[in-house]
């Protein structure tokens, strides 16, 4: 296994690997290890790592939340985490992406 880290390191092959996490499995974090969504969402923050909230909505689609749900989980922890602003942005896209699904 060590001879597959790449040669940039292995403080940069963890990043990555937290990398992946953080966009990956935000939603397994909160729904099956139950953490919050905030707490998710601050680790990120911390570590400068960016949600995949595609990823995650799709995944909680798949467990049977419903879109309002959805909506009003992400409001809250983005509120909570970051700031209103950047929750309407989120919303709003993800709003959008609902629209187009349907």
């Amino acid at each position: 296994m060590l001879g597959s880290i790449p040669t940039k390191g292995i403080d940069n092959y963890m990043n990555d690997i937290k990398t992946y996490i953080g966009l990956n499995t935000a939603f397994i974090m909160t729904d099956r290890h139950g953490l919050s969504l905030s707490d998710v969402l601050l680790e990120c923050k911390l570590n400068n790592i960016r949600i995949n909230w595609i990823k995650f909505v799709d995944d909680a689609l798949k467990h049977g939340w419903k879109k309002r749900t959805i909506l009003s989980r992400i409001e809250e922890a983005c509120i909570e985490v970051f700031c209103k602003d950047y929750s309407d942005i989120v919303i709003k896209k993800l709003i959008k992406i609902f629209i187009e699904l349907r």
